[in-house]
């Protein structure tokens, strides 16, 4: 089976002031519509200052769309490897990694349920204007029963 999703980034502009990102997932299968509401029900709930926030979704036909903070900054990766790398002071770099970890610690422990992310990379953390981390791109996120340790599967993530 054939699996292509392409991400589409938009920015708009709600009520006349708030800036937000929109992504719309263009999804190559047919159980593509039931993998992203799974997705809107485990993010819809979740609230963190180091988590992207989802602030609307729509799943009308074959249009899947996302309406998240808009993160002016981008992801870190254009900060490590990208046209803005050395850009960060270890100072920041060090804010950037603590948050990170405070997302996931509220993912793994604090959130009423444990969920795993399971794609953590420098594209999935994006920057706010103040460089303040939030983790982003739950697709592959998985709810984790609490007597599990961790978590046996097939491979997941990005190579």
């Amino acid at each position: 089976m054939c699996i292509t999703i392409i991400y589409y980034r938009v920015y708009a502009i709600i009520d006349d002031k708030k800036v937000v990102a929109v992504k719309k997932l263009k999804v190559g299968y047919a159980g593509a519509k039931v993998g992203f509401e799974n997705e809107i029900l485990l993010i819809s709930h979740i609230r963190h200052r180091n988590l992207l926030g989802l602030l609307g979704w729509s799943s009308e036909g074959s249009n899947l769309l996302l309406v998240l903070e808009y993160m002016p900054n981008g992801s870190l990766d254009r900060f490590l490897w990208g046209e803005r790398r050395g850009f960060l002071n270890w100072k920041r770099r060090y804010d950037i990694i603590l948050g990170i970890a405070r997302g996931l610690a509220h993912l793994h422990k604090e959130f009423h349920v444990r969920i795993v992310h399971r794609d953590i990379k420098s594209s999935n953390i994006l920057l706010d204007e103040n460089f303040k981390p939030k983790i982003a791109d739950f697709g592959l996120a998985k709810f984790q029963p609490e007597d599990q340790s961790h978590v046996i599967t097939k491979f997941a993530g990005t190579l």
